[in-house]
């Protein structure tokens, strides 16, 4: 059922497609590559490779961009240079829903490393992350079985600044 539906959800992109088109393709979108469904899994890391070669000029379609950067961390997550460059498409978007789709993205690194370093912004005085949207952060960490560890060894060392905050 969900390979039937990704598949003919994903194979055609139509600019005229309805509204509730959009919203089913971003859930089934969502749940394939959550589930690592291999279609979606090619699908995905093939738009994030494409954009990571070409940052500049190639633009991730709005309704799967979650999924695309959370299946491409991911998939990539020895890879520094992909957190990185998701990190900074951050730091550089002036989009709310861009910014809110790669919180939520950023939380799929596998790479303790990456995870470590996104969660130092929940309790840096920069407002690289927004102080309401830093929870969502953290969910974005915990909700993945490998943020786990890290989340709660952050919490245990950061126990004083985490209350501060």
């Amino acid at each position: 059922l969900l390979t039937d539906n990704f598949i003919a959800l994903t194979e055609n992109r139509n600019k005229s497609e309805s509204h509730l088109t959009t919203l089913t393709k971003m859930r089934v979108v969502t749940w394939a590559c959550d589930w690592e469904h291999p279609s979606c899994e090619s699908y995905a890391d093939g738009i994030f490779q494409n954009w990571l070669n070409n940052q500049d000029n190639f633009i991730i379609p709005t309704d799967v961009k979650q999924s695309v950067f959370c299946t491409g961390l991911r998939l990539n997550s020895n890879n520094a240079a992909a957190f990185n460059a998701v990190w900074n498409y951050y730091k550089q978007s002036n989009n709310y829903a861009d910014k809110l789709a790669v919180i939520y993205a950023l939380g799929c690194s596998q790479s303790e490393t990456s995870i470590n370093y996104y969660l130092s912004f929940l309790i840096s005085n920069d407002n690289t992350i927004r102080r309401q949207d830093k929870w969502i952060a953290f969910r974005a960490v915990v909700q993945r079985q490998t943020g786990i560890k890290p989340a709660l060894n952050f919490i245990v060392q950061n126990y004083d600044a985490l209350i501060e905050k």
